[in-house]
């Protein structure tokens, strides 16, 4: 499962960027122009020689296109390493947070009947009533949430299998997500709900309106990343976790 949910990142992170490196078995470093460090990462994927050295490359790939950016590696694998430890080039970085990586068999999950109150949208062909939740969401900003449309939009102008929901509540875009389709596996980003609508369900009803989309589309399986705040609901749901991500920062 932990390849999967590798594979599927890969191609979130693939269709969104303007640039890549591939480091093979070592990990892929992505760049999608957003100004957020979690939407420019270097993932790590395996202990295999030369990490130092792809850790080296990376800094110079996103110093030269002056974006921050962050290095995501599995916790296990980060205490193998003992990563912040293990070369030079890690001597500015701290461990920001991290993210619990999950999935579901959509094989074994049941559809639930939906909140009545909320109109769920497909939104590809109006990615600008997407964003509004996840500006306020994420505490980002419109200049910030206008790249990462653009990003989003590049995916759908090149014919990527990706789907934008949002639940609306008397019109109004309250909770938003996306689907990417990788054969089998579909993953699910970008969840937030505005401030002044969130812990009244909306975002549960669009995801479980997601998973019900998931089937239709013939996915087997789920998979998502979640905050250790949101880890609860998600397990409501049905999801399990298959492993935790450590994502590091450069110190300002």
């Amino acid at each position: 499962m932990r390849d999967l949910f590798f594979r599927s990142a890969d191609y979130f992170f693939k269709s969104i960027s303007s640039h890549n490196l591939d480091f093979g078995k070592i990990g892929k470093a992505y760049m999608t122009g957003v100004a957020t460090p979690t939407l420019n990462p270097l993932f790590i994927f395996n202990n295999e020689a030369h990490i130092d050295n792809t850790i080296a490359e990376a800094i110079k790939f996103y110093n030269a296109h002056q974006l921050p950016w962050s290095l995501i590696i599995p916790e296990d694998l980060a205490l193998q390493l003992d990563i912040l430890n293990f070369t030079s080039s890690m001597k500015n970085f701290y461990l920001a947070h991290q993210s619990n990586c999950m999935f579901i068999d959509l094989r074994q999950y049941h559809h639930t009947s939906l909140n009545i109150h909320l109109e769920i949208r497909h939104v590809n062909n109006h990615l600008d009533e997407w964003i509004i939740p996840l500006i306020e969401a994420f505490d980002s900003t419109p200049a910030i949430g206008y790249q990462y449309l653009q990003a989003h939009q590049k995916t759908l102008d090149s014919k990527a299998s990706f789907y934008h929901l949002t639940a609306n509540l008397s019109n109004q875009p309250v909770s938003s997500l996306s689907l990417s389709q990788l054969q089998e596996v579909i993953r699910i980003d970008d969840v937030g709900t505005l401030p002044a609508y969130q812990k009244k369900g909306f975002a549960t009803t669009l995801l479980r309106y997601a998973l019900n989309k998931a089937i239709e589309l013939g996915a087997r399986y789920c998979v998502l990343e979640s905050s250790p705040e949101g880890r609860h609901m998600y397990e409501k749901i049905g999801f399990k976790s298959i492993f935790i991500n450590n994502i590091y920062s450069l110190e300002e």
